[in-house]
C-alpha cells in the first residue's frame, strides 16, 4: 500500500478498506500534517470508513478528534448521529436527534438525519410528514423537495410526487434534469392515463431545449412519440379531446409527433454510436 497516497482523493464509500489502511500508515508515521487544515475532512472520511467496515473504536476516536477541534458544531452533531445509527439501537438515535432538534429545531443536518433514519428502517409515513414539515420551514432546500418526490413515487402518489418536482422547478426553472424527473413521472401515469403521455413529452421537449445534449430525454421523447403512435385513431381522438388546450397545441398534432419521432432517433442513433455502454444497456 502507497502511504504517500492522499486519503481525500480515495472514496470511503467504494473503497473504505483502503481509506483505512493508507490512515493506518499516515498516522503511524505522522504524515497527517502534509493535509494542514484539510486534516479535519480526512477524520471525517475516515469516520464513515471505519462506521461502513465496523471499526467503532476507530470511528469513535475520529470523532473524538472532530469534536475537540469542532465542539457542538451542526456537522459533528450530526456524525455522532450516524455512530449512534451504526452501533447502537434505532430508539437511541432517534432520542438523540429529537433531543438535538429540541435544543435547535434549525438544525437541518440532524433534520435530514432524522430523516434518513426513519427512512432507513421503514417509518415512510413518518418520514413524509417530517419532509412536508421541513420544506415548509426549509422551502429553498432543493434535496429535501427531492427526497419528498422521491419518497412519495415509492408510495404511488405520483401526483404529490409532481407537485415536489414542480416546486423544485420553482427554484431552479432551467435545470433539465428536473424537467426530465418530471417526465418519467408523467410517462409512469400514462399507464393509467394515457393523457400524461402528451404531458410528459412536453417536459421531456422542455429538458432537451434547455440542454440539446441530453441522451435520457432525447429517448424520453422516442418512448412517448411511439407510444402515441401505437394509439388507434379513435382512441386518440378521444385522448386528444380531453387534453388541456395548451398541450394539444402544441404536442397532440400528429405531424409534430411524427417530427419530434424522427427527430428523437436520429439523435438517440447519434448518442449511441458514439457510446458502446449506451449501445449495450438498449440493446439488453
Amino acid at each position: 500500500m502507497n502511504m504517500s497516497a492522499n486519503i481525500l482523493e480515495i472514496s470511503e464509500i467504494k473503497d473504505p478498506q483502503k481509506v483505512l489502511q493508507v490512515f493506518e500508515g499516515q498516522e503511524s508515521t505522522a504524515k497527517l500534517d502534509k493535509y494542514g487544515d484539510l486534516v479535519w475532512d480526512v477524520y471525517q472520511k475516515v469516520f464513515v470508513a471505519a462506521l461502513i467496515l465496523k471499526e467503532d473504536t476507530l470511528a469513535k476516536k475520529c470523532w473524538n478528534r472532530l469534536n475537540d477541534r469542532f465542539n457542538k458544531s451542526p456537522r459533528v452533531d450530526g456524525l455522532y448521529g450516524m455512530y449512534l445509527e451504526a452501533t447502537s439501537t434505532f430508539e437511541d438515535a432517534l432520542d438523540y436527534y429529537n433531543q438535538k432538534l429540541f435544543e435547535d429545531s434549525t438544525n437541518t443536518i440532524i433534520h435530514k438525519r432524522k430523516l434518513s433514519l426513519l427512512r432507513s428502517v421503514g417509518k415512510l409515513k413518518e418520514c413524509i410528514n417530517g419532509l412536508i414539515e421541513y420544506v415548509d420551514t426549509f422551502y429553498n432546500d432543493i434535496e429535501a423537495w427531492a427526497e419528498l418526490a422521491d419518497l412519495y413515487f415509492s408510495v404511488e402518489a405520483y401526483e404529490k410526487s409532481a407537485f415536489c418536482y414542480e416546486e423544485m422547478l420553482l427554484l431552479q426553472p432551467f435545470e433539465p434534469r428536473i424537467f426530465a424527473k418530471l417526465a418519467d413521472l408523467h410517462y409512469v401515469m400514462s399507464r393509467s392515463n394515457p393523457i400524461h403521455l402528451w404531458i410528459s413529452l412536453k417536459h421531456y421537449c422542455r429538458a432537451v431545449e434547455i440542454c440539446e445534449a441530453y441522451f435520457h430525454a432525447w429517448y424520453g421523447i422516442r418512448q412517448c412519440c411511439e407510444a402515441i403512435n401505437k394509439m388507434s385513431k379513435s382512441e386518440l381522438k378521444r385522448i386528444q379531446s380531453r387534453v388541456s388546450e395548451e398541450t394539444l397545441k402544441i404536442l397532440a398534432d400528429d405531424s409534430k409527433v411524427e417530427g419530434l419521432l424522427q427527430l428523437s432517433g436520429k439523435m438517440v442513433s447519434k448518442f449511441t454510436s458514439q457510446d458502446q455502454k449506451l449501445q449495450k444497456l438498449l440493446s439488453a
